[in-house]
């Protein structure tokens, strides 16, 4: 007794059980033998639902050959059912051969792969391509073959699939010719998808002369002609073949670089992508590195600029020396109004800054804050500041322009936020202590300016900077500066009021006048707080200024 291995068998079916009730043999072959069509269609669909949930009706085989196939040309539908039928029955017998009753099946299917309806030809190659029983398929060969020539692309792009299908499974030992006839398909064939399909089965038939076609396409500058499904495909294609037999790289190497030149930028990112998946090579990296950086100047969807700066950032950790070239064009991307483009982005800068370029990348940086400044991104101005912070504690080269940059834009500002006025006195500090040379200079521009200063946190960092680091020459000024500034004396401690308050105190202006007279007057100076509302602030901090004053004094020599 022989046994055989149970052959795999697939559903392509989208089968919906709310809709089918299960039914006994005997019910559905009295539906099949209904002489109503409507019946016969139900129990058709009722026998394929029970066959695909693995239940045997092998002796129903019959009984659809004899009371449904001759009807099928009269009916589209039941036509269409019958193909699904076709596909899903039981077609070897127990010895693991072709049953009889399959050669019956056999007729109607080459019949319908010569029927005039394009769309029953091409939906009967599709079924085709699922059978792959080599006792079926060999009188059909010549049908199949057929649609090739058919003015329909839907029927020649399925032929191409079901070719594909049968050589993937037999080779050419049922079809020997297959990449001559798929040399006409190329050079004949205006669909893309039909294209592709041929120049997959080419290569897999006979790669030289895949190659060779491709190399032409490239010789007459036709590689745009072959459309993005095509070159994506053959990209991927490439990708593949490569991992499976590295000896094929240096072959297909040269192919995969003309895809550089596609107008397409999907193309151009996979030709990028199997650039970097193949070789890790200095010429490889360095154009894949290229590539990016011009799509990602070139496209306007967020989405992609994101996947690319990740394919960047696996580049820096391979190679940084090649995203150096290209650091002035990243720079760039900066205008986008995405703020996690332009975060990764200055991470990117970030690392690839050294000595060489960073007086070319700090003034582009620095025209970033300024724009920033006039949109009022507080955002985007702290991720600038933390720029602007790392590069004065690593590069003396910046040190001028990063005390112009905060001398003009944030020291006399007053709509930073708590945390951007910080990172400022951070800034400011890192300046006065990393640098000596330049104090006096620092010093000199920050009593220029020193009378506007309105933010307190800055005024605070500003006070200890002059207490600390003034020298005999500059502190008789800064004393000057900040007298000239406090206004007339004597100080007292002015807290916050309510808008509330404030208004109170105005009307009551009048009737207080007269006590305002023999009293101290005090000085508020009017905000707008965080949640909108008036109020008042107080100026300077009187204990930290008596403590400055008299540190003053001291450098003076008046204590």
């Amino acid at each position: 007794m022989s046994s055989t291995t149970p052959e795999p068998r697939y559903c392509t079916i989208y089968l919906r059980p709310e809709q089918s009730e299960q039914q006994s043999a005997q019910e559905i072959k009295t539906l099949l033998q209904s002489k109503q069509i409507e019946d016969k269609i139900r129990g058709l669909k009722h026998l394929i639902y029970n066959i695909s949930n693995d239940d045997n009706f092998d002796r129903m085989t019959m009984t659809v050959i004899n009371t449904l196939t001759p009807l099928q040309t009269d009916n589209h539908n039941l036509k269409k059912i019958l193909l699904f039928y076709w596909e899903v029955i039981e077609k070897l017998n127990k010895e693991g051969k072709l049953k009889d009753e399959m050669f019956l099946v056999c007729n109607s299917l080459r019949s319908d792969l010569l029927h005039p309806n394009e769309y029953l030809r091409g939906r009967t190659l599709r079924l085709v391509s699922r059978i792959m029983h080599k006792g079926i398929l060999e009188p059909l060969i010549s049908s199949i073959m057929e649609g090739l020539n058919h003015k329909h692309t839907y029927v020649r792009k399925n032929a191409i699939v079901a070719i594909y299908q049968i050589f993937l499974h037999f080779g050419d030992e049922l079809i020997s010719d297959i990449d001559s006839e798929m040399e006409k398909v190329l050079n004949n064939e205006n669909d893309l998808s039909t294209k592709r399909n041929a120049f997959l089965l080419l290569f897999h038939t006979n790669q030289q002369k895949a190659m060779d076609y491709l190399y032409q396409q490239i010789l007459d500058d036709r590689v745009d002609d072959m459309g993005d499904i095509m070159q994506l495909s053959v990209l991927e294609l490439f990708r593949k073949t490569c991992k499976q037999d590295p000896t094929q790289k240096q072959r297909l190497m040269k192919a995969i670089l003309y895809f550089q030149k596609s107008k397409s930028p999907s193309v151009q990112f996979e030709c990028a992508n199997t650039l970097t998946q193949l070789s890790n090579s200095p010429n490889t990296l360095k154009l894949a590195t290229s590539i990016y950086v011009q799509i990602l100047l070139n496209n306007t969807e967020n989405n992609v600029k994101m996947v690319i700066l990740d394919k960047l950032m696996s580049i820096l950790a391979i190679e940084p020396k090649f995203l150096e070239e290209q650091l002035v064009d990243i720079t760039k991307i900066l205008n986008t109004q995405s703020f996690q483009i332009r975060k990764k982005t200055i991470e990117i800068i970030q690392v690839l800054l050294n000595a060489k370029n960073i007086t070319i990348i700090f003034p582009k940086i620095s025209k970033e804050v300024k724009k920033a400044q006039q949109e009022e991104n507080k955002e985007y101005i702290k991720l600038l500041l933390d720029f602007v912070e790392y590069s004065v504690n690593n590069f003396e080269q910046v040190v001028d322009e990063a005390m112009n940059l905060i001398n003009e834009q944030f020291l006399t500002s007053s709509k930073a936020s708590q945390k951007n006025q910080d990172q400022i006195k951070n800034i400011l500090n890192s300046l006065i202590i990393n640098y000596p040379q330049c104090r006096e200079k620092l010093i000199s521009k920050i009593l220029e300016k020193f009378y506007d200063i309105k933010s307190l946190y800055i005024f605070k960092g500003v006070l200890w900077i002059l207490g600390e680091y003034a020298t005999e020459d500059s502190t008789e000024l800064s004393l000057q500066e900040i007298i000239r500034s406090v206004g007339t004396l004597p100080i007292e401690y002015i807290g916050k009021t309510t808008e509330e308050e404030k208004n109170n105190k105005d009307n009551n202006n009048t009737v207080n006048q007269a006590k305002e007279s023999t009293t101290t007057q005090k000085k508020y100076k009017t905000v707008i707080l965080a949640d909108g509302t008036y109020g008042t602030e107080l100026q300077l901090n009187f204990v930290n200024f008596m403590l400055f004053i008299k540190t003053l004094y001291q450098k003076l020599n008046y204590i």
